[in-house]
């Protein structure tokens, strides 16, 4: 397994990096999870405070021809939904990862990996199960892992 951390910038470059992996006609796979809501053990700088969390994590399965695939690791304090701006970032992410047919989300909480090798975090999460098709119809099941308000009550509260 050749497995690659993506380097975290801010959340507008990490939102385009995601976006661009998802659009890309050699992503095979796109695994999308959620933090534990407080903090753990496992939990480390560079998951950021705790008033950030849950954390969106992703696993990228892109095929390189005459290579074998690559695992991309997108972990640490990359996107959160915490807070009204860093909402409309999620929002961007589940409108193109809906129209794809190749991301899905883990129902399971994933435990925080940004501590431990790229390898070793891939691993991790791709073991979480189950995952369901990020559709229209399962994109509420998700978001509801990243907040305790639904999309609509954000765009209620911040119209």
């Amino acid at each position: 397994m050749i497995a690659v951390r993506y380097e975290n910038s801010n959340t507008t470059e990490n939102l385009s990096a995601l976006v661009g992996l998802i659009s890309s006609p050699s992503t095979v796979k796109v695994t999308l999870f959620a933090s534990p809501t407080s903090e753990t053990a496992e939990m480390s700088q560079s998951d950021g405070p705790e008033t950030n969390l849950p954390l969106v994590s992703a696993v990228v399965e892109y095929e390189i021809p005459k290579i074998e695939t690559v695992t991309v690791v997108l972990d640490g304090l990359f996107l959160t939904a915490a807070r009204y701006p860093r909402y409309g970032e999620v929002r961007h992410l589940l409108d193109i990862a809906e129209q794809s047919n190749h991301v899905f989300f883990s129902e399971v909480r994933a435990p925080f990996t940004s501590s431990v090798s790229a390898e070793r975090a891939a691993l991790t999460l791709q073991s979480l199960a189950p995952v369901k098709p990020l559709t229209p119809e399962t994109r509420a099941d998700y978001f509801s892992l990243l907040s305790s308000l639904s999309e609509a009550e954000y765009r209620k509260l911040y119209a």
